[in-house]
């Protein structure tokens, strides 16, 4: 079950550090700002396209798609990990 209680501003900071250098790299197409929060090792498992470095996942849609814009959705914070989409 949803906890629906506001988010602590602890949980706001933290969605702030991590929504920003996602949109702000993939949309300014700065991919260096992405190092900021992803793990030098971070894999993409996509079923579509294969596992690929998420770096070279993103690269791939903004050739073929040069307009694209990315927004984060959803998100979960456990600890020092995050997950979104």
């Amino acid at each position: 079950m949803r906890d629906h209680a506001r988010p602590s501003s602890s949980h706001r900071r933290r969605r702030q550090e991590l929504h920003r250098p996602l949109e702000r790299g993939f949309n300014e197409r700065k991919p260096e700002l992405f190092e900021e929060v992803l793990a030098p090792h971070l894999v993409d498992h996509n079923v579509l396209i294969g596992s690929v470095d998420l770096r070279q996942r993103v690269n791939r849609v903004q050739t073929a798609f040069p307009g694209a814009e990315y927004r984060v959705g959803e998100h979960m914070l456990e600890g020092d990990s995050a997950a979104w989409r």
